[in-house]
């Protein structure tokens, strides 16, 4: 059983830092205004702004996200829960060592777009793995919690996504 990230998702950081540099234009175009300028100003330097802003960081973020949590997969097979990005494998844990398995935050696609304006990229959910204790008490993985890679995913998608994993690693799929 495999969970893939919703790629198409990357799409929205283009239109998070449009908004930014609208806001930002709508901010330039008010001061030219003010300053004499004529009211056109207060339209076309939002919409500059907003394209410039999309086209630059938008388009540099996105292309982050397509690359690194837009590329990830969580797979249940062999008795291993494994988390890769493209080819490569990230984690792998032996499902019986699993006790439970989350999401670190339960997020909608709006939150990609109107969360983290400034200063902090948007919250991207990963899964947290909490492990079984081992016979051996000393064993500093008794217990603990193992973060997975960030995977691009929203809203229902993501509780299919997790109701799928634990159904596969053998747990009821509510929690």
């Amino acid at each position: 059983m495999t969970v893939r990230a919703d790629r198409w998702l990357a799409l929205l950081a283009m239109a998070k830092f449009a908004g930014v540099g609208a806001l930002i234009g709508l901010v330039v175009g008010v001061g030219m205004t003010l300053d004499g300028e004529s009211l056109l100003f207060i339209l076309a330097a939002p919409l500059g702004m907003g394209i410039i802003g999309g086209a630059t960081l938008g388009s540099l973020v996105a292309l982050s996200w397509w690359l690194f949590p837009g590329r990830v997969t969580y797979a249940v097979a062999d008795g291993l829960l494994t988390a890769r990005r493209g080819n490569s494998v990230r984690k792998q844990i032996p499902v019986e060592r699993i006790a439970e398995i989350e999401f670190d935050q339960q997020i909608k696609w709006t939150d990609l777009v109107l969360s983290g304006w400034f200063g902090y990229l948007s919250p991207i959910p990963a899964i947290c793995v909490t492990l079984t204790p081992t016979k051996d008490r000393w064993d500093p993985s008794n217990s603990a919690s193992v973060g997975f890679p960030s995977i691009l995913m929203a809203g229902e998608r993501q509780r299919k996504a997790l109701s799928q994993l634990r159904l596969a690693l053998g747990r009821p799929p509510d929690g």
